[in-house]
């Protein structure tokens, strides 16, 4: 096609393109248990934090997500019976989000998988501080993209 040149010239439409690429690649590894990326992600991050809890709004900011998205995601995880979802002690506004047994239980899982992702992508980088470098750089553009003049 005509625009193929366009497209191999142009960062935003490489980067876009790429995004939908593996988006479909994750959801490919993790589709097979009924999760998407995101739903992984949240998992995950939990299993890492102290009592395996965390507050909506922290995982909202480390995923660059909004708190309504967060929330259909913590509720699709409740749903499965993953995470519990209780009141802040001296703050009934707020939230705190727990892995249940069963989501540790996947979590450690869905870590396995992430680390065969990531031993992938060492090996076709080069090794992990090439890929450490690699990492940084794609965050770089995601910021200038999303930079505000």
């Amino acid at each position: 096609m005509k625009i193929d040149r366009f497209l191999k010239l142009n960062s935003a439409a490489a980067v876009v393109i790429s995004a939908r690429e593996i988006g479909r690649a994750f959801n490919g590894e993790f589709g097979n248990i009924g999760m998407t990326i995101d739903d992984c992600l949240i998992l995950t991050s939990l299993y890492f934090e102290k009592d395996r809890s965390s507050r909506p709004s922290a995982l909202a900011a480390t995923f660059k997500e909004s708190k309504s998205n967060t929330s259909h995601i913590v509720s699709r995880l409740e749903a499965k019976r993953l995470v519990r979802r209780s009141s802040l002690v001296g703050d009934r506004r707020g939230s705190v989000i727990t892995l249940t047994s069963q989501g540790e239980k996947l979590a450690l899982k869905l870590i396995k998988i992430f680390d065969g992702i990531q031993k992938r992508l060492e090996s076709a980088n080069g090794g992990e501080q090439k890929t450490e470098r690699l990492n940084l750089r794609i965050y770089q553009i995601a910021t200038l993209l999303t930079e505000q003049d």
